[in-house]
């Protein structure tokens, strides 16, 4: 049972991407000052500091069902605790031609830099200091002779996640490490109107205490881009590879994922920038005996518009992702994912962003959107239920909204606030077994509030 609910609760945080980053970490302008020169290098060290409350940082439900597992009536209610986040960061960088004396204009033979972060939380309520804990991600690139026809690209990266499990048992708790590698070649004839680019993505996940989940993917990746106006571009992207993890189940099988999408990015107006991007994805599941059939095989796409209030936030060309200050984007994703239910599940997800520095001094941000989560039909992998349905294919909708503002004393010091909400509505429990009638209840809501000050080189 205990397992039961510590995966519906690691099921839970999957879909947020930026879940632990703080907002500052995202804007360099905010993360990096004047930083430290020391040789060919700059150093930008910082840290943030903030106090806040979580309303549900075990996604406990509010159900008082009886035949809730995770629930009050099961010893399991709903608890807003009370946090102290602190978060360290430091990224190291090659300068670039000018500050290292070189001819304006030469393009450098090589650019590096290395940035990491850390947060550590610490629950200000006795009973639950069992649940510090410390998440981060650690990320180096280095582009080799960039704005040359030849080169290429080398990264590697590392991230720890952590994720509360219902129970509230830090033991079981979904704590995730993932670390990736990557390479490419990149060929851009013509003045860089061409470009061709063939790679490598490893990604190796450890879990600290559910070892069999353990997953690893390899994968090739290949796109071509045509510039064919100075902020406009056509691609096509291509990417397939294999995941496997350390033990198969009847829900987390091998995967082989298949993504070929054709689109085109860059600006309509002065103003308003487009990214549209459409083809096909495949999961690629690996059937065997015994086993029922479940993929996804469908369309995949994202659909994108921006509106940049200001030129100075304009994209400096269509490769651009279009992170810039003062935009507000609107857009649709359709992808797929590697579950330990079902082994995939599709998304479809509409969102929003908006960002906006306000006279150089006042930072604003909110992002948000609404995600429908669907899932495979799913069986009792072990026990005298071995193999009979434990659900139908069922859904979840996940809305999620994060505002952040921050008022910049100066350069390097911020005043700052956050607040965010998710929650997840679903159309079936996981049931315990067949007789019982209990189930653990995938419904929950939350609410985080974060004040604090963050100081950066």
């Amino acid at each position: 049972m205990r397992r039961t609910i510590g995966v519906a609760s690691f099921l839970a945080l999957l879909i947020p991407a930026n879940a632990h980053a703080q907002a500052w970490l995202k804007d360099r302008a905010a993360s990096e000052g004047s930083g430290i020169k020391t040789g060919n290098l700059e150093v930008h060290p910082g840290i943030g500091t903030e106090v806040g409350y979580d309303s549900n940082w075990f996604l406990r439900s509010s159900s008082t069902d009886r035949l809730v597992l995770n629930g009050e009536v099961n010893g399991l209610p709903v608890v807003g605790l009370p946090v102290l986040r602190i978060t360290p960061s430091i990224s190291l960088s090659t300068l670039s031609g000018d500050r290292i004396g070189g001819i304006p204009g030469d393009p450098p033979k090589f650019k590096f830099r290395v940035s990491g972060a850390a947060t550590y939380r610490e629950y200000l309520s006795g009973d639950w200091s069992n649940q510090r804990n410390v998440a981060g991600a650690l990320n180096a690139d280095l582009q080799i002779a960039p704005q040359q026809p030849f080169g290429g690209v080398i990264g590697a990266s590392y991230l720890r996640t952590v994720n509360a499990t219902a129970s509230g048992d830090p033991n079981l708790a979904f704590v995730r490490n993932d670390v990736l590698a990557n390479g490419e070649l990149v060929y851009s004839p013509g003045g860089g109107t061409l470009e061709f680019r063939a790679g490598y993505r490893g990604r190796f996940t450890l879990f600290d205490n559910n070892a069999s989940s353990n997953q690893t993917e390899h994968t090739g990746t290949a796109r071509a881009r045509w510039l064919f106006r100075p902020r406009n571009a056509l691609f096509l992207d291509a990417a397939y590879g294999v995941l496997g993890y350390s033990t198969n189940t009847a829900d987390t099988r091998d995967l082989a994922p298949l993504r070929v999408k054709l689109g085109t990015s860059g600006l309509l107006t002065p103003r308003i920038g487009i990214l549209l991007a459409g083809g096909y994805g495949s999961s690629g599941v690996q059937d065997g005996p015994g086993r029922t059939p479940s993929d996804f095989a469908s369309v995949i796409g994202q659909a994108e518009v921006r509106y940049f209030f200001d030129a100075a936030a304009l994209p400096d060309s269509a490769s651009s992702d279009g992170a810039s200050t003062n935009v507000l984007a609107v857009g649709l994703l359709r992808d797929f994912q590697p579950s330990m239910l079902g082994s995939v599940f599709s998304m479809t997800r509409g969102y929003a962003r908006a960002t906006y520095l306000w006279q150089g001094k006042v930072f604003t941000s909110i992002e948000g959107g609404v995600s429908s989560i669907a899932y495979n039909a799913l069986t009792f992998t072990s026990g005298a239920s071995a193999g009979q349905t434990r659900a139908d294919a069922f859904s979840n909708i996940r809305p999620d909204v994060t505002a952040f503002g921050e008022y910049r004393l100066s350069n390097a010091l911020g005043i700052n606030a956050t607040l965010k909400y998710s929650s997840n509505s679903s159309d079936r429990g996981l049931k315990q077994d067949l007789t019982s009638g209990s189930y653990v209840d995938l419904n929950w809501t939350r609410f985080e509030a974060f004040a604090g000050v963050r100081y950066a080189l």
